[in-house]
């Protein structure tokens, strides 16, 4: 190197090198890297002189190789261009960091630079997946500014209230008032959060549709860490449901008694020996003490006994300060949290009566008496012991997991975004290619997903859909049916860590159903389509011809005097003779007409974009084969012939597209023909 200076010395680029935090390096434009500075070792792990003589690609990631060469091919083309892309580089102990790089060509040099932007595109993705979980969350959100104005909604909200985001944002959240409280509700609520404060309460709003609705919410202002107020969020559930049910529960003893015979949930009631009254003129301290001696279970249904393993008498009369008695003071607490907001969501850990220990999910509502007292709550709750333990030994014990993949039919595989971590060998029996092939590449499935599904499954798989089928294609060419599962496995913390999926082979299920629909849909003597499905056929062609799509024409056929044969030669002859008719018929129509059995010895062809004319003609040909035709059948020669009424879809443009319609129309043509003597015709 030489050094630079103003009066036109080459400058010297050691120093740079040496200060430069971020990565710098000179490639020839075959891409073999001549010279590194020391931020390689810092950030990447590798010491300059390892690197050079060796080409840029090998560092990149195998996925991004081809990318990140077409960028360079395409903007390094001549002296002076300039390229900008992004890659990930493999770090000498394992892993990738991801970089931002600018290049710029000199003769047959290129000279780049690189930043470790791997940080940034963490925090860029939380901050994806935080948006996302406040878009997507199953309650409604409402951010708005120190006055009160809506600045944002998130879909539940519009799903909830019929507001569009632009109709509601500027607004204030009076628009959702349905009068039905006062003033003063209003001024507490807005006093508790300008102070600083939370709100908990619950509203009795009225949506965009005039409809009322009940909705229990979480009202917070948002501070600077100077303690300066900037919004306000609302996270909001509604509750009419659950509102609803209460009423339902006084009012309906029957209903209750089925629900809890019926239900897999554990339900029981812990009412009071009479009302108590719970406002702020309440001496509360006194008032659960009065609860914790004298709210007692009343009823219980057999699956919470099963939860407990547990009878009846274990639980009929218990109260709170039965619960608590290992710490009185913490039951109060929550018994108090429970009055004021009439509902309690629990995920404890309690032991069965036996000591085994147990995960429980409940939640309790208050029940009340006309005059707002409370009369007791009823309860609901869940043994989720055994969901949980799974959970928690699929993240402790994936070897397991994999023994037992590797002994069945079924596709199971383990991946994060990037990285497949495991795929039984299922695999490559069903799919035709090699688990190798998916550790090269995780998403390299896709390659196999027949053309009309792929992206159906793309989208799918974007929107965390749980279930999906879709067919593949073999390298021979064959198809089969894939039904596959997914779900996200949790850290402790509730961080998705990795995807697990399970996959398999429904091919022989599919036949069947396509089976099974063959037999649904086909007459058993001929194999043509049968009255129902001909019915189907019929009323999608009039939609078609009511916009405008489609005409088509319809051929009621029915065989002369087919009575006077099953007399004279039996049912099998009968039976004989129309298999032969169908087979002339099917063999006589084009191959996108329709063809099926009416009914008896009627027949029913539906002409796709063809007018009654044109239909007449064809039909008289195939009249005249008929005629001239015979049956042998044992000795015997059996003749026949056949009448016809035809009507075509310009009946709709005078009366209306009806199914009906159609029908009778051709079937009276048919009876003209039969009363004209039959053997013949009739369209007009």
């Amino acid at each position: 190197m030489t050094r630079h200076s103003s009066s036109g010395e080459q400058p010297d680029l050691t120093m740079f090198f040496s200060l430069s935090p971020d990565l710098l390096c000179i490639a020839d434009t075959s891409g073999i890297i001549l010279k590194t500075n020391m931020a390689w070792k810092d950030i990447l792990g590798y010491e300059p002189e390892t690197m050079e003589g060796k080409n840029f690609l090998e560092f990149i990631h195998p996925s991004e190789r081809k990318q990140t060469l077409a960028a360079v091919r395409r903007d390094l083309n001549s002296t002076g261009s300039i390229a900008s892309f992004e890659n990930r580089i493999q770090h000498t102990e394992g892993g990738y960091r991801d970089l931002e790089w600018r290049a710029i060509r000199r003769d047959k040099l290129i000279y780049a630079t690189a930043r470790d932007v791997t940080e940034r595109k963490r925090a860029e993705h939380s901050l994806l997946l935080l948006s996302k979980a406040v878009e997507h969350n199953p309650a409604s959100v409402v951010i708005t500014d120190t006055s009160g104005m809506i600045t944002y909604v998130n879909e539940k909200f519009t799903e909830l209230t019929g507001y569009k985001p632009d109709e509601a944002i500027g607004e204030n959240p009076g628009i959702l008032k349905s009068g039905e409280q006062d003033c003063a509700f209003y001024t507490d609520l807005w006093n508790t959060i300008s102070s600083g404060k939370s709100w908990r309460g619950v509203f009795h709003n009225r949506k965009k549709n005039g409809e009322l609705y009940w909705e229990s919410a979480l009202i917070a202002p948002i501070l600077k860490e100077s303690g300066e107020i900037t919004n306000y969020v609302a996270i909001k559930e509604d509750i009419t449901l659950r509102k609803s049910i209460e009423d339902k529960l006084r009012q309906s003893n029957e209903l209750l008694n089925l629900f809890f015979r019926q239900s897999l949930d554990g339900f029981f009631f812990m009412m009071l020996d009479r009302p108590l009254e719970w406002n702020e003129s309440t001496d509360k301290d006194a008032a659960l003490d009065y609860a914790f001696s004298h709210q007692k279970i009343t009823r219980i249904n057999r699956a919470m006994l099963d939860q407990y393993g547990a009878e009846e008498e274990n639980f009929i009369g218990l109260t709170p300060a039965d619960f608590y008695k290992h710490d009185m003071e913490y039951g109060k607490k929550v018994w108090r949290e429970f009055f004021d907001n009439g509902t309690l969501h629990v995920d404890t850990t309690e032991k069965k009566f036996d000591g085994t220990p147990m995960t429980i999910e409940g939640d309790y509502i208050c029940l009340y008496d006309e005059e707002g007292r409370i009369t007791g709550h009823f309860g609901v709750q869940r043994d989720v012991s055994f969901e949980r333990e799974v959970k928690e030994k699929l993240r402790e014990s994936e070897e397991r997991f994999r023994q037992l993949a590797e002994n069945i039919d079924q596709i199971f595989f383990l991946r994060t975004e990037h990285r497949m971590l495991y795929v039984s060998p299922a695999y490559e029996r069903i799919f035709g290619r090699s688990c190798q092939s998916l550790y090269d590449n995780p998403d390299s499935y896709q390659e196999v997903i027949h053309p009309e599904d792929k992206n159906e499954v793309l989208r799918w798989y974007t929107e965390d859909k749980s279930e999906y089928e879709y067919r593949i294609i073999l390298p021979d060419g064959s198809e089969r049916w894939i039904w596959a599962s997914t779900f996200p496995v949790h850290s402790s913390s509730g961080d998705t860590q990795r995807i697990a999926g399970i996959a398999r082979d429904i091919s022989e299920r599919k036949q069947l159903e396509k089976q099974l629909h063959e037999v649904s849909i086909r007459d058993t003597l001929t194999g043509l389509y049968n009255r129902r499905h001909l019915f189907e056929i019929l009323r999608t062609l009039l939609e078609k011809v009511e916009r405008g799509e489609e005409i088509f024409s319809l051929a009621i056929l029915d065989i002369d005097h087919f009575k006077s044969i099953n007399d004279n030669f039996g049912h099998v002859a009968g039976d004989l003779v129309l298999k032969e008719f169908a087979r002339i018929l099917s063999r006589s129509i084009r191959g996108y007409d329709t063809l099926g059995r009416f009914g008896g010895e009627e027949f029913l062809i539906v002409f796709t974009g063809m007018a009654q004319e044109k239909v007449h003609k064809m039909m008289d040909r195939i009249l005249a084969g008929v005629r001239e035709m015979s049956i042998p059948y044992g000795e015997a020669a059996i003749s026949f012939t056949f009448s016809c009424g035809i009507a075509d879809s310009r009946i709709c443009m005078q009366q209306g597209c009806d199914l009906e319609k159609i029908i009778n129309e051709a079937d009276t043509k048919l009876y003209r023909a039969k009363r004209a003597g039959r053997n013949r015709i009739y369209s007009s």
